[in-house]
C-alpha cells in the first residue's frame, strides 16, 4: 500500500480508536482514562479495541463503541485477523486516527490503520528493553517496530524523557520527533480524603501490578510488611491490585509467614483505600498519589526499598 492512499491527520479528528492488549489498573490505565476523559471533554468520540477487562473502567460510560480482540498472541494468522478487523472498525465507525499502545497491538494496530487509509500513532509507556521484548515476544515483534510500525506511525509518544532518549537511541529514530505524553495524576481528587487512620491498628498498604516488572518491587514491599510486625503485632497489611505474578507473591507473603495480608484485588477507588493507610508503599503513580493523600509513603524500587 503506497502512503498516497493515507488520509492527512484532521487538525481535530472526530473519533479517535484506542487499541491495546489489557486493562490492569496501572500507569497504562490511569493514562488510557485521563486521555479517553479528556477527548471526550473536547467533543471528539472514543471507540475501543482490546482486551474484556476495560469494561471495569471508570470512564467505560465515556467509549462510545467498545469491543474485544485477542491482541495477546502474536502469530501471522492473529495479526492479520486483528488488522482486518481494526480496518473494518475504522470504516464502519469513520475512525480518524488509530492511537496504539504497548505491546503487540502495536503491529495489527499499524497494519489495520495503513489498510483503512488513515494515520497511525503509537505511544511508548516505558524505555524499550529489546533483549527482553526479543525473549518474550520474538525477534520478529522488534523487527517490526523497526521496520513497520515505527517509520509508519504519524506521532510517536513517550511518557518521559528517558524513555524517549532511549527509544530514539534503540531504533535509531531523531527523539525531536518524538512527543511527551505524561502519565496525568488528579492530585487534587486525593487531597480531599478523609483521614480514617487507626491509631491502635496501623495499616501498611501496597497499591501495585503483579507482573514481571514490578515483582521484585512487590516482594520488597512484603519485606517491610515482615519487618513492621516485628515491630508489634498490632500492624495490618492490606494488597491492591492484580497481575500474571499474584500467585508468586501470595506464595512469597505466606513463607514470610504474612497469614493476616488482606488481598483485595482490583480495586479503582485508590483514593478511599489511602485514606484508611497509615503507611502506603508503591512505584511511579501510587507513590504521587500517596503523596497527595498526606500517608507516608514508601518507594518501593527493583534494589529493594
Amino acid at each position: 500500500m503506497s502512503d498516497s492512499n493515507l488520509r492527512p491527520t484532521p487538525a481535530c479528528p472526530r473519533r479517535v480508536l484506542f487499541v491495546y492488549e489489557q486493562y490492569l489498573g496501572g500507569g497504562f490505565e490511569t493514562h488510557l482514562d485521563a486521555l479517553v476523559e479528556a477527548l471526550a471533554e473536547s467533543g471528539v468520540e472514543v471507540c475501543c479495541l482490546g482486551g474484556p477487562d476495560f469494561a471495569r473502567s471508570p470512564v467505560r460510560h465515556l467509549v462510545k463503541h467498545y469491543c474485544t480482540a485477542d491482541l495477546q498472541t502474536f502469530t501471522g494468522s492473529t495479526v492479520e485477523s486483528c488488522a482486518r478487523r481494526i480496518a473494518d472498525l475504522v470504516d464502519r465507525e469513520g475512525i480518524d486516527v488509530v492511537h496504539a499502545h504497548p505491546f503487540l497491538s502495536f503491529l495489527p494496530a499499524a497494519l489495520g490503520a495503513a489498510l483503512a487509509g488513515v494515520p497511525f500513532f503509537a505511544t511508548f509507556h516505558g524505555p524499550p528493553n529489546l533483549p527482553l521484548w526479543s525473549s518474550y515476544f520474538g525477534g520478529f515483534f522488534v523487527e517490526s517496530l523497526a521496520n513497520f510500525v515505527l517509520p509508519r506511525a504519524a506521532v510517536v509518544s513517550c511518557i518521559s524523557e528517558d524513555a524517549r532518549g532511549e527509544l530514539a537511541t534503540s531504533f535509531g529514530i531523531d527523539d525531536a520527533t518524538i512527543h511527551i505524553l505524561r502519565n496525568p495524576v488528579n492530585t487534587e481528587r486525593f487531597r480531599h480524603a478523609t483521614n480514617k487512620h487507626d491509631e491502635d491498628s496501623p495499616q501498611a498498604l501496597l497499591i501495585s501490578r503483579f507482573d514481571d516488572d514490578k515483582y521484585k518491587s512487590c516482594i520488597s514491599a512484603m519485606d517491610l510488611f515482615l519487618a513492621l510486625r516485628e515491630q508489634g503485632p498490632h500492624w495490618r497489611f492490606a494488597v491492591a491490585g492484580v497481575g500474571n505474578r499474584e500467585s508468586d507473591l501470595r506464595s512469597y507473603a505466606q513463607r514470610l509467614d504474612l497469614h493476616e495480608v488482606e488481598w483485595l484485588g482490583y480495586r479503582d477507588d485508590v483514593d478511599v483505600l489511602l485514606e484508611c493507610a497509615d503507611v502506603a508503599v508503591g512505584m511511579g503513580r501510587v507513590v504521587l498519589e500517596a503523596l497527595a493523600a498526606r500517608c507516608v509513603t514508601v518507594l518501593a524500587g527493583c534494589e529493594g526499598l
